[in-house]
């Protein structure tokens, strides 16, 4: 059993790795695992949080629209593409 404190903190480091991830490998490049490998979580401690990777949005106030724009930003930008 999870005390609110630890899930405080356990969707923190989620959330985080995703601010970090998304925009570095573009939304649509970006799967649960590779959010997770940051923070050491497993997929399943992942959707026991999230159901998804849009459900990041919500919780720390990002509009689908904008988490969106900034992942096609850096798709965008990625070395290599022109």
């Amino acid at each position: 059993m999870t005390t609110a404190g630890t899930t405080a903190r356990i969707e923190d480091s989620i959330l985080n790795a995703a601010l970090h991830v998304i925009p570095a490998k573009g939304y649509s490049a970006t799967l649960i695992k590779d959010i997770c490998e940051a923070p050491g979580l497993t997929e399943g401690r992942f959707l026991h949080y999230f159901d998804s990777k849009i459900a990041l949005a919500p919780r720390r106030g990002w509009s689908e629209s904008i988490l969106k724009m900034t992942a096609n930003f850096a798709e965008d930008h990625t070395v290599g593409r022109e």
